[in-house]
């Protein structure tokens, strides 16, 4: 539950020193605890659960060239936390997993994939943590080629001009999934 959504149901239930205002009714049904429908206090790790969640950034992208340009943007604005949102770990590991067990079991267990997961995750963090953002300033950028890959998998080539006048030209990876299109790999 949100700290909006608590605080609209605790301030519509609760009286000043957090119990339900009014009198209270004489219970009859024999239960102990609270009512239904009434908001308890909030443990200290709770709250700071709610908040967190609540502050954590996310992609957010529509489509596979939103997610490419997210991406881009958490780089201009030098925003760690936005593009490690912007960044699927998860399905990264999973083909990683995958391409290494070629001709062998058919998919990766669930646990070493999240914990591959946490490993590209630390290693992407330390990379960017010791050597910086790439210097996206005055960098146009165009997809050119998009190819709808496995399952959810799209790959587009983006080419982009320079500000010294260079050009380059990059094939990302992103996937679709419950958090939207989201970065997989870069060739």
């Amino acid at each position: 539950m949100s700290w909006k959504l608590f605080e609209v149901r605790a301030s519509a239930r609760c009286g000043s020193r957090g119990r339900p205002a009014g009198p209270r009714p004489e219970k009859r049904t024999g239960r102990t605890g609270p009512r239904p429908g009434t908001v308890g206090p909030m443990t200290p790790a709770l709250l700071a659960l709610t908040f967190v969640l609540d502050a954590a950034p996310v992609c957010g992208a529509k489509s596979p060239e939103d997610a490419l340009r997210r991406i881009e943007d958490a780089y201009r604005a030098r925003d760690l936390e936005l593009a490690v949102a912007c960044k699927d770990f998860e399905r990264e590991a999973k083909a990683m997993l995958e391409h290494l067990a070629t001709g062998k079991s058919p998919a990766p267990d669930a646990a070493l994939v999240r914990e591959t997961a946490k490993t590209l995750e630390a290693a992407y963090r330390a990379e960017i943590k010791k050597t910086g953002f790439p210097d996206r300033k005055g960098v146009q950028c165009k997809v050119v080629r998009k190819e709808p890959g496995p399952k959810d998998l799209t790959t587009l080539t983006e080419r982009c001009t320079w500000p010294d006048g260079q050009t380059s030209e990059d094939r990302v990876t992103v996937s679709s999934g419950p958090l939207g299109w989201r970065m997989v790999v870069t060739d």
